[in-house]
């Protein structure tokens, strides 16, 4: 990690790795709690990477280094960082997990992509984002929404959701911005309400521009482990 100004406008980078592993299973939004259960049947009882249950009542509070996803109509798992990867190449090694794919999907069932990405802040370049099926609001910024009916206040609002839920992945990843480094335009934004967890929440969809680089298909926000929140550039 470097924190120094370059000439180049460079202000802070971070190697990351990931890794995607796609699965032959077409798969929409609302089956993700099936696809989850189904992993954890081979993976959940020795990673709980892939659940984040400390026990049956209690859960781990972090980023999730494990996210499920449907990309481009198909089940995929997303490994973040060093330990994320491995758990996916564990799961992959799963002697049961392999022939019930193989069964079901075909002997090319998975098309797994390790990457290792250079992220960058910086003060000139500004990159373009899409944000999906994002649970941007807690209960406390909801009664804000709801008590500013202006859209100028809405928007800040927003784009302060977004910065912190940046600097949430940021930290998980080990990546120390320096302070008030990180800027978020928004640019368009809709919302509609949806449920997660049995809960009510406003999903939205955000436009945005930042002078981070993000990884394709990141999650930000919450539910991230649950599809929501998916990040994708746009506009390149």
């Amino acid at each position: 990690m470097v924190n120094l100004l370059n000439v180049d406008g460079t202000i802070s980078t971070h190697e990351l790795c990931f890794a995607l592993l796609r699965l032959e299973q077409p798969i929409n939004h609302s089956s993700i709690a099936v696809f989850r259960r189904f992993i954890n049947m081979y993976a959940g009882g020795s990673n709980d990477l892939f659940h984040n249950h400390k026990s049956q009542t209690a859960y781990h509070f972090r980023y999730p280094l494990i996210q499920y996803k449907s990309l481009q109509g198909k089940a995929a798992l997303m490994g973040i960082n060093e330990i994320g990867v491995q758990a996916l190449l564990d799961l992959l090694s799963n002697s049961e997990f392999r022939e019930i794919c193989e069964i079901s999907m075909g002997q090319q069932f998975a098309v797994t992509e390790q990457i290792r990405e250079n992220l960058q802040l910086s003060t000139g370049r500004k990159n373009q984002y899409i944000i999906r099926r994002y649970i941007a609001l807690n209960d406390h910024n909801l009664a804000e929404w709801e008590r500013n009916q202006g859209l100028a206040a809405r928007v800040r609002l927003l784009e302060n959701c977004l910065v912190g839920h940046i600097l949430k992945f940021a930290s998980a990843v080990s990546w120390q911005l320096p302070p008030r480094s990180l800027q978020v335009e928004i640019s368009d934004f809709s919302c509609r309400y949806g449920r997660q967890f049995g809960n009510p929440f406003l999903l939205f969809e955000v436009k945005f521009r930042s002078n981070i680089t993000l990884p394709e298909w990141i999650g930000l926000g919450k539910a991230v482990s649950h599809d929501h929140g998916v990040v994708e550039s746009y506009g390149v």
